[in-house]
């Protein structure tokens, strides 16, 4: 059975690299505002893993695992915001392409 502190390590740690490996997509979404490629089948399981990973969390009382799940749940939130929010935007742009590319 490992020591407290080792299992924190690792708690915190993991929490870390898991809050941590969504910024690349948000910030990438963000600048570029393309999000067809963006599953919403994936966005709706993770915010369902989440919730499910944060009351484990509650219960238990494990803060590493609140924390990253937390952090998770606004990142994920963020991307089904952007999703909504462009995927109208990047349809006209791609009209706009199209059209413009047909009559030349």
């Amino acid at each position: 059975m490992p020591d407290n502190l080792t299992a924190s390590i690792f708690g915190y740690t993991g929490s870390v690299l898991l809050v941590t490996s969504l910024i690349p997509q948000v910030y990438h979404t963000y600048k570029t505002k393309l999000v067809a490629d963006l599953s919403l089948l994936f966005l709706i399981m993770q915010i369902l893993t989440g919730i499910c990973f944060l009351a484990y969390g509650i219960l238990l009382g494990e803060l590493p695992l609140i924390i990253a799940n937390v952090g998770v749940q606004i990142q994920v939130i963020l991307l089904i915001i952007a999703k909504r929010m462009y995927t109208n935007n990047e349809s006209r742009l791609l009209r706009r392409i199209t059209s413009s590319s047909i009559t030349e």
